[in-house]
């Protein structure tokens, strides 16, 4: 399955070895009383979080949804079985390979994440520096 996504990103966007964009989407939802607070979040509503990975039709290839609303999102996706299966390298994943026309070096299959997520070989996040200069 994850071939077929990298794929399509490679064809539609010339972006190889990306296997899906990923993000937490919060659901409003109504406080109950028994709940106390871990259902509020920082946007100051009550809510779930949906927690979706897209590929490059924009359809969800996998969504967790239920988490608490004052989880951020990549607390919420390490809390997901997909992603306990990739850490624990159950081979959910393709295995490293050279990009296209090239021979070396092998490199991993990942997701597009925003900055609210840390650093792992298969989470491609944007590099947090503003003041670059030539």
């Amino acid at each position: 399955m994850w071939e077929s996504v990298a794929s399509g990103f490679e064809h539609t966007a010339n972006f190889p070895h990306c296997i899906g964009a990923v993000d937490g989407k919060h659901v409003r939802t109504v406080s109950q009383m028994e709940s106390g607070s871990v259902y509020f979040n920082y946007k100051d509503y009550y809510s779930i979080v949906l927690m979706g990975i897209a590929y490059s039709k924009y359809r969800f290839v996998f969504v967790h949804i239920g988490s608490y609303g004052k989880d951020c999102d990549s607390s919420v996706f390490k809390q997901t079985q997909l992603w306990k299966s990739i850490e624990s390298s159950s081979k959910i994943l393709p295995d490293e390979e050279c990009l296209p026309g090239t021979e070396s070096p092998k490199l991993p299959y990942f997701f597009v994440v925003d900055a609210a997520f840390g650093l792992h070989k298969h989470l491609l996040k944007p590099y947090a520096e503003t003041h670059l200069t030539v």
